[in-house]
């Protein structure tokens, strides 16, 4: 990937976790945590709403089925990982039960919050 694309790419990313954070926030989520990273890899978004820790997962992707075929097992684990190393590290969110989300967006402002996504893959 040549260094253009890679920074389109990375501008578009952070394009959509900026949409993604403030969609959340409009459907009453409280943000902890940006881009955070631990041993196990970066987490994109953390939120919080009500009892629930959600950790999303926010990709940039043309169309629904490349939004879906980007979630790979390997990035699921890894994901799931520093969820957990981060809950184990926060003790004021160690009784919420963890989510993990996926939010897909797509050219045009459109958009897909899929909430507990990990159970479908």
């Amino acid at each position: 990937m040549s260094r253009r694309v890679r920074k389109i790419s990375e501008r578009r990313g952070r394009q959509a976790e900026n949409f993604a954070v403030f969609w959340l926030m409009l459907k009453g989520y409280t943000i902890y945590e940006r881009r955070h990273q631990t041993p196990f890899g970066e987490i994109d978004i953390i939120a919080k709403k009500k009892r629930i820790l959600a950790v999303v997962e926010v990709k940039y992707r043309p169309h629904m089925q490349a939004a879906h075929d980007s979630l790979r097992t390997e990035n699921i684990r890894r994901v799931a990982e520093a969820a957990n190393y981060y809950q184990g590290h926060n003790a004021k969110i160690q009784d919420l039960d963890i989510r993990f989300d996926a939010f897909f967006v797509f050219p045009n402002f459109r958009f897909s919050h899929l909430k507990d996504a990990w159970r479908t893959y």
